[in-house]
C-alpha cells in the first residue's frame, strides 16, 4: 500500500514541475499513484501515449475545473469554487473546448487584472506574469508569484491588510473574513485582500467569462468518462455550508468529495483549519457512501515532499484511488491495472 497525490499540477498550467518532473518526485518519495489536475487544462494526447510507456509510477488523466456556485446560492462566480475530474478522456471534444476557452479568456483576463493594479499603485507588467506561466494557462497564482517578487508590491499588500485589520473593529463580515485568512496563512492573503468576488479591496477580481454552473461542469466531467470530486472545501466552506453539500452529495450533483486538502495548514502550522473541515466532509463521505479523494494539491516540487513527509496528512490517501475504479470498474485514461 502507498499514498496518493489525487491533486497535482504541473507546468500545463501553474505548477512548476513537468508530468516527467512530477512523477519522478512522486517515485523518490514513494507516492504511489499521481492525478494530474491541471486548471481548465487536459494532459496533451502526445505526452499521455508517452507514458503509458515510459512512466516511472502510477498517473491518473485529470483536470481541475473552475466552477461558478450553485444555484441555491445565485449562480455567482468564486476565485475558489473547482471541481476535480478524475479518469477523464483528454481527447474528448467539448472538454478540450472548454480548455480552449479557458485559456484565451485567462489572458484576456489578466491584463485587465494587472491594469487594475497599476492603478493601486502595484510595480507589475503582463510581460513578468507570462514569464510564470507556460504561456497560454494563466491564473491567479502566476500574477500572485509575479506581484511578490517586488519589495514595493509586498510593503502595499501589507499596507492593505493593515486596513483590513482596522476595518474588522467596525464590521463583522470583514472581522470573519480577516480571522479566516490569518488562519488560513500568508499563502492566502493575496487572494482575500485582492483576488476573489468578496476582496476586501473591490475591482481586482476579474470574473471569468468562460465558466460554467456545478450541474453543467459535473455533466462535462461525466460524458468525458471521469468522476466529479468537490475540491478542496476549505476553500468554499465560508460559503457552502455543510448541509448545502450533504444535500448536493444525496442528489448526486457530485460524485465525491476531497477529504484530504489543506496541506498548506499544516505547513504553515495552522492544522486545526484542516482538521475541522476534513471532519465535516469525511462524515458526509460515510453517511453517503459517496466517492472521496484527496492530495497534497501540488504546484512544486516540495508541495510533494512535504505531503510525502507529514503521513499523519497524507496517509490518509491510501487506496482512494484503487477504491473508486472498483465502485467505477473502470481506470480509462491512466496507468492502473487493477
Amino acid at each position: 500500500m502507498s499514498i496518493e497525490n489525487l491533486h497535482s499540477h504541473t507546468t500545463s498550467s501553474d505548477g512548476k514541475q513537468t508530468y516527467d518532473q512530477v512523477l519522478e518526485t512522486a517515485r523518490q518519495h514513494c507516492i504511489g499513484i499521481t492525478a494530474f489536475t491541471d486548471h481548465d487544462t487536459l494532459m496533451p494526447i502526445s505526452v499521455v501515449n508517452r507514458l503509458r510507456g515510459e512512466a516511472v509510477t502510477n498517473w491518473i488523466s485529470g483536470i481541475e475545473i473552475s466552477s461558478i456556485l450553485p444555484p441555491e446560492l445565485g449562480s455567482k462566480p468564486h476565485s475558489k469554487f473547482h471541481i476535480v475530474g478524475l479518469f477523464v478522456d483528454p481527447t474528448h471534444t467539448e472538454l478540450k473546448q472548454h480548455c480552449q476557452n479557458a485559456a484565451e479568456n485567462k489572458i484576456n483576463r489578466s491584463q485587465k487584472i494587472i491594469a487594475a493594479l497599476r492603478e493601486l499603485g502595484f510595480d507589475i507588467t503582463f510581460k513578468e506574469v507570462l514569464g510564470k506561466s507556460s504561456g497560454t494557462a494563466i491564473g491567479y497564482p502566476h500574477i500572485v508569484e509575479a506581484l511578490l517578487e517586488k519589495d514595493i508590491n509586498r510593503l502595499r499588500l501589507e499596507s492593505i491588510r493593515r486596513k483590513m485589520k482596522s476595518a474588522t473593529r467596525h464590521d463583522l463580515e470583514t472581522r470573519k473574513k480577516y480571522q479566516r485568512m490569518m488562519e488560513s496563512g500568508p499563502k492566502q492573503y493575496p487572494y482575500t485582500l485582492l483576488f476573489s468576488s468578496s476582496a476586501f479591496i473591490p475591482g481586482i477580481y476579474q470574473k471569468s467569462g468562460f465558466q460554467k454552473g456545478l450541474d453543467e461542469n459535473v455533466n462535462l466531467i461525466r460524458n468525458a468518462g471521469g468522476v466529479a470530486i468537490l475540491a478542496h472545501y476549505y476553500s468554499v466552506s465560508d460559503i457552502i455550508s455543510a448541509d448545502l453539500l450533504d444535500t448536493l452529495i444525496k442528489a448526486g450533483r457530485l460524485d465525491g468529495i476531497e477529504t484530504v486538502f489543506g496541506l498548506f495548514a499544516f505547513v504553515d502550522g495552522n492544522p486545526n483549519l484542516f482538521r475541522r473541515e476534513q471532519k465535516v466532509t469525511s462524515e458526509i463521505v460515510a453517511r453517503h457512501n459517496c466517492l472521496q479523494s484527496g492530495g497534497a494539491d501540488s504546484h512544486r516540487q516540495q508541495d510533494i515532499i512535504d505531503f510525502a513527509r507529514l503521513k499523519s496528512f497524507s496517509d490518509r490517501t491510501t487506496n482512494m484511488a484503487e477504491t473508486i475504479v472498483r465502485q467505477r470498474k473502470s481506470s480509462n485514461w491512466s496507468s492502473l491495472q487493477i
